[in-house]
């Protein structure tokens, strides 16, 4: 089968291949230096998803199989003495925990070390309001709620009474490198004074760094919850972007309690390395960054190393770990000069529309967002929160429907976790709902703070800012998927793949970038 004609080519290489944009044409002809494995190529999508995304080259998906499978028996002949290893020193919490050692066997060492550790800190820092003298780490109880990739998440209660509770939040490893945690620190106080977030009881510095937080009761929401919950989201949505502050006001340093450790701002931290940009969106200092470390590790894997930023006489990081050495040569097959082209392409057309700028949540999947006891929604983790184009997070929201668990049972060596079907995304009509209630509920913030009449709405000025949003998704709706595509090969190279395949994961995000699966909600 060959690509539809109005099909670009993937964000995907052959090793050695030199990045230029091609054709529909060409894209079909041209042979990859895999081409032995397969020359056939997957047709396009018009409406929905494929398993690696629009018009990947089978040859890709064989070179992948084909590695996996490698590394998979060689790890099986290795891991008999792998497991008997001691855990490698490191400087964070986590570290030495990272060996090949089996799922189950990794999963309860790493409980061993949290659980414990968020009572202690708990005890020590958010005595009041859990309710016990400080340092009495055996009145309290703690259970694991979130593993993910980016944090892990411990719910610490008193144990004589249970709602009583907190959150002991650790921060994940090498997220430093692309989260400010000062600048986040700031955000997630302005988002407490504004009954948006949730209240920060303490900051710490072990174990690579975290803070602690009040608990939010309540059940994270499934991707199939998003439809049924669209309305009140829309509307929850709006009471952040309504939010009055500007970008400036999170360079301010300002503790967020009394143990908290901020440090003033740097003019590396106002800009982020970003090139520069004529408004404050973090949204581009966010999708540079992210690509500007994707080519770091391009070339670390060119120069045989694991890490980019290692010094020349470093030991490399992995170098224990032959199966993640090889993994990491895979971000090699992504073309990120193509998807450099296309972030600007996509930029010069966001400049067009103008959305405006406001607080923004960035990350709004299922699983950050809570529907607590009393039927509300409330949203969390603010990690990747900012100033941003409103269109980006609502069309990024639209995106989240597409991310699914797979239902493929998970391998040690490369685990099912998380694939995209852009056919889950809403329709139109299911869209332009959401973005009524959206802009609704502003509206209804606006004349509240006016002391105007509530039933003073004008119906013709609602559809018209209506279609305005559906300009700027658009726009916004392929860079979500350029930077959570980014995003999740950053992950594949340093996070083992416990949760996600991050290599699939970015792989039908970028393409989507590239080759939008849907069409009528990208340009």
């Amino acid at each position: 089968m060959t690509c539809h004609a109005d099909c670009q080519p993937p964000p995907l290489r052959g090793s050695g291949a030199s990045p230029s944009p091609r054709s529909s044409s060409e894209a079909s002809t041209a042979a990859a230096p895999l081409s032995s494995l397969s020359s056939s190529s997957i047709e396009c999508p018009q409406n929905g998803g494929t398993a690696l995304g629009a018009c990947a080259p089978v040859s890709v998906q064989a070179f992948l199989a084909y590695e996996v499978s490698r590394e998979s028996h060689m790890m099986a002949r290795r891991e008999a003495s792998e497991a008997a290893k001691a855990p490698a020193p490191g400087s964070g919490l986590l570290d030495g925990f990272e060996e090949e050692k089996g799922e189950a066997a990794r999963a309860s060492a790493e409980l061993a070390v949290i659980l414990p550790k968020a009572k202690e800190i708990a005890a020590r820092l958010a005595a009041v309001p859990l309710g016990v003298e400080s340092g009495r780490v055996d009145a309290l109880d703690a259970e694991a709620v979130e593993v993910g990739s980016t944090n892990r998440m411990v719910r610490v209660w008193n144990r004589k009474d249970p709602k009583k509770s907190c959150a002991v939040k650790f921060f994940g490893k090498h997220t430093g490198k692309y989260i400010n945690r000062n600048k986040e620190l700031r955000l997630l106080s302005l988002l407490g004074a504004n009954d948006v977030g949730k209240e920060i009881f303490a900051t710490f510095e072990e174990g690579g760094g975290g803070l602690i937080e009040s608990w939010l009761t309540g059940a994270s929401l499934e991707p199939t919850d998003l439809l049924r919950e669209s309305a009140k989201i829309a509307s929850e949505m709006a009471r952040m972007h309504a939010i009055d502050a500007k970008p400036e006001c999170l360079l301010a340093s300002t503790p967020t309690s009394p143990t908290s450790r901020l440090s003033e701002p740097t003019r590396s931290e106002a800009d982020d390395g970003a090139p520069t940009q004529e408004s404050n969106s973090d949204l581009w200092k966010y999708l540079w960054k992210f690509l500007n470390l994707c080519k770091e590790e391009q070339e670390s894997a060119k120069r045989g190393e694991t890490a980019a930023g290692s010094s020349p006489d470093a030991r490399p990081e992995n170098a224990d770990c032959p199966r993640r050495t090889v993994f990491a040569r895979r971000i090699l097959l992504f073309d990120l000069e193509m998807i450099e082209e296309r972030l600007r392409q996509l930029q010069a057309l966001a400049k067009e529309v103008q959305s405006p700028i406001v607080l923004c949540h960035g990350d709004l999947l299922s699983g950050n967002i809570i529907k607590t006891d009393e039927g509300d929604v409330r949203f969390i983790d603010f990690d990747y929160s900012g100033f941003m184009e409103r269109g980006f997070d609502i069309a990024n929201h639209f995106a989240e429907y597409s991310v699914t668990c797979s239902t493929e049972e998970a391998s040690p060596f490369l685990s099912a976790g998380v694939e995209c079907d852009f056919s889950r995304c809403p329709t139109e009509a299911e869209r332009d709902a959401f973005l009524r209630t959206y802009v609704r509920a502003l509206r209804l913030r606006e004349r509240r703070a006016q002391a105007d009449s509530p039933a003073a709405e004008n119906g013709q000025d609602v559809e018209a800012e209506v279609a305005m949003l559906r300009r700027e998704i658009k726009v916004f709706f392929p860079l979500s998927n350029i930077l959570w595509g980014l995003w999740a090969l950053i992950q594949a190279v340093h996070v083992k793949p416990r949760e996600m395949n991050y290599w699939r994961f970015a792989l039908d995000r970028l393409t989507a970038a590239i080759a939008p699966p849907v069409p009528h909600l990208s340009f």
